[in-house]
């Protein structure tokens, strides 16, 4: 029970090490940098649905999505395009292993390159999965980007390709094409970035690498507000959205352990393991063993034959069986009539005069006082034979 409690508070990561949610503090996850947004400016993750939870964000928020697992869908970018114009702020990374993503309200896309590796991830992080990595294409210079690629180790398998309004600001472009662009929709912004990989714990822990202060940046241009009098404002309040990875691919290991219904699943097995321990414990006297003296479902039947067997005297067993057979031949009264007679005769192909000595035998018998088991034998085992042959 005590650490069913502390598993309440502390639970130990149990994850796929390459989720990439702000939730995971694993390679793969995005942790870091939320934990960093949360000490400079306030921050917090979104759950709910996106289409219900845009509404209820303040446009004076940034609202970040760092490779989600599904890209939202016709409805959710309306609602989107709808809240960026009128005022609210965007930052969206195309996830690193499925780039291929399009905003229609915006008329951009992010397009994956043609000779993409097969496994991106294991591409992007070969000391992290434990597998041979492919041959990385060799690293490209920055050209006329307004962010430098200086020291940064940029991971991406897609470029951005605007099919209507050309983006406001090129903010980072390679020889490879453009990585980070923002467009202005309104009074808001989107910046779309071709990549998540830059946000990533392993990405950010790269001690030798401007990985952390490129994230950063583009967090900043990201959010700072289209008013020039307002440059020097308090820095936004910053959203994750997680409802884009909730509803992403199914998940079928350890859901009952996912960061929402963790807490109802350890409270239900707290609840059973303190009715299995009431039910273990003893109230009141211990009853004595209970003796069950029947074995079969034929025991009484065994007995009671041990027992006329005994005695020596199978009047009764007779009398019983004979009760039986007259009912089974419809012999009312133990009355056996001429035209009966016949009708059992054709039946069973047993001549009448042998059918009526054998159904008068024991009414000879029954007026004696004791019948040997041996004589009540043989009477029933040749009635028994007439019995079949009328039942056949």
């Amino acid at each position: 029970m005590l650490l069913l409690l502390v598993l309440q508070v502390r639970f130990p990561q149990i994850v796929d090490p390459q989720v990439n949610d702000s939730f995971n503090v694993d390679w793969g996850g995005r942790n870091v940098i939320y934990q960093y947004t949360q000490r400079i400016t306030a921050a917090d993750r979104n759950l709910t649905p996106l289409d219900r939870a845009i509404p209820e964000i303040p446009t004076d928020n940034l609202l970040v999505f760092l490779g989600p697992s599904r890209p939202p869908t016709p409805a959710e970018q309306q609602q989107l395009s709808l809240w960026i114009q009128s005022g609210g702020r965007v930052l969206y990374a195309a996830p690193l292993a499925k780039p291929q993503t399009t905003l229609p309200f915006l008329s951009c896309e992010v397009r994956a390159f043609s000779d993409q590796p097969a496994n991106p991830i294991q591409a992007a992080f070969p000391s992290l999965v434990p597998m041979p990595p492919p041959e990385l294409p060799p690293e490209v210079a920055d050209t006329t980007g307004e962010l430098s690629f200086d020291s940064v180790d940029w991971q991406s398998f897609g470029h951005l390709v605007s099919t209507g309004p050309q983006p406001t600001r090129r903010w980072l472009t390679n020889t490879s094409g453009l990585h980070a662009a923002e467009w202005t929709l309104g009074q808001g912004r989107l910046l779309l970035v071709s990549s998540d990989y830059l946000f990533s714990n392993a990405s950010l822990a790269q001690r030798d690498k401007r990985n952390g202060v490129l994230a950063i940046q583009l967090l900043e241009l990201a959010g700072r507000p289209l008013d020039a009098a307002a440059a020097g404002a308090h820095p936004p309040r910053v959203v994750f959205d997680e409802s884009l990875n909730v509803t992403g691919a199914p998940r079928t290991v350890a859901l009952l352990l996912t960061p929402l219904l963790r807490p109802l699943t350890l409270q239900a097995m707290l609840l059973w393991w303190l009715f299995a321990w009431q039910g273990s414990q003893r109230f009141g006297r211990a009853l004595p063993p209970v003796l069950t003296f029947r074995r079969r479902i034929s025991d009484h039947t065994d007995a009671l034959g041990n027992l006329y067997w005994r005695s020596g005297n199978a009047l009764r067993p007779l009398q019983a069986y004979m009760t039986q057979l007259f009912n089974d031949l419809k012999l009312t009264g133990r009355q056996v009539t001429p035209q009966r007679l016949q009708t059992l005769s054709a039946k069973s192909g047993v001549e009448v005069a042998e059918i009526e000595r054998l159904l008068s035998l024991p009414n000879e018998v029954e007026r004696q006082a004791a019948v040997l088991p041996a004589d009540a034998a043989r009477m029933i085992r040749r009635l028994a034979r007439l019995r079949k042959t009328v039942e056949q």
